[in-house]
């Protein structure tokens, strides 16, 4: 069999940044390191973190106070407050891009209604829930829009990994229906290369394995994708879930999320391939046989 690797693999930029802070934290930081809630959608490095000292937490009351590492999907105003009103320092690791948006919403919460798009329950959203100042709506669906006023002008943002075409399919019926708005968040590339990739992966492929966090939207949202294409698609965390029905097909794709750690998709590769290790010179995009 052969086993290709998307050309968009493994962190995107804004967990690889967050891991590199929160090493520098356990690293550096004089007192004890905390992170608030699981710092990536990945267990297993987030296992080794926990190894090398960083406990993960859930309130400022649970502990003595210390460094906290905010994770990459950013946390509301009020908890930083909490925090910091217990003593604790502040590691903020929150996405750049998702900065970016926090700040425009409160910049904007002034002139315009604010309407997040997305999954209600997700980090990413939450954060955007509570920016000082900034009441805000959130829909998922189109059936959201019944209860939302049509005398306000609004500001939109959208959820990072929210689904593309639910997305879309929002905002045209927003402009049928005559609301006022505007596209106000900055649109993280990552994630619409990622889609774009493990499309192209899969109309290469007999199949396509897919490599993340089952608590991961992205990474489900990377197989729902590649299922889109008819293809039969698999979401596992790591290479003890391979099954021989995957080493079946003549051409298996390899993608992953974007918490997703070089190391681990090494692995399921190598399982694939029946393989205990590969050598350096397996590189995303290349070629497996």
């Amino acid at each position: 069999m052969r086993v290709i690797l998307s050309d968009v693999i493994t962190y995107c930029g804004g967990v690889d940044r967050a891991l590199r802070l929160a090493q520098a934290c356990l690293r550096d930081a004089p007192g004890p390191v905390y992170s608030l809630g699981q710092l990536i959608h990945n267990q297993e490095v987030c296992s080794r973190l926990e190894e090398k000292g960083l406990k993960v937490i859930t309130s400022p009351e649970d502990v003595p106070p210390g460094t906290v590492v905010i994770r990459a999907h950013g946390v509301g105003d009020d908890v930083k407050r909490r925090f910091l009103d217990a003593g604790f320092t502040l590691c903020d690791a929150t996405c750049p891009i998702v900065l970016h948006n926090l700040e425009r919403i409160k910049e904007l919460a002034a002139s315009h209604a604010i309407l997040v798009i997305g999954e209600k329950e997700h980090d990413e959203v939450r954060s955007m829930c509570h920016v000082d100042g900034a009441p805000v709506t959130v829909i998922s669906s189109v059936s959201d829009l019944s209860s939302l006023p049509k005398d306000k002008s609004y500001a939109v943002f959208v959820q990072t990994t929210f689904e593309v075409s639910t997305y879309e399919t929002i905002i045209r019926a927003m402009g049928d229906a005559g609301y006022q708005f505007f596209s106000a968040n900055k649109v993280c590339a990552s994630p619409i290369k990622r889609r774009n990739a493990v499309l192209r992966l899969a109309r290469q492929c007999d199949a396509v394995i897919v490599v993340g966090g089952k608590n991961s939207a992205n990474t489900a949202m990377l197989a729902h994708i590649a299922a889109s294409t008819g293809k039969p698609v698999w979401h596992i965390e790591n290479e003890s879930e391979v099954t021989d029905q995957m080493r079946g097909y003549a051409t298996v794709g390899l993608a992953s999320g974007t918490s997703t750690s070089l190391e681990t998709i090494r692995r399921v590769q190598a399982r694939l391939l029946g393989k205990d290790a590969l050598g350096a010179e397996h590189e995303p995009g290349k070629v497996s046989q």
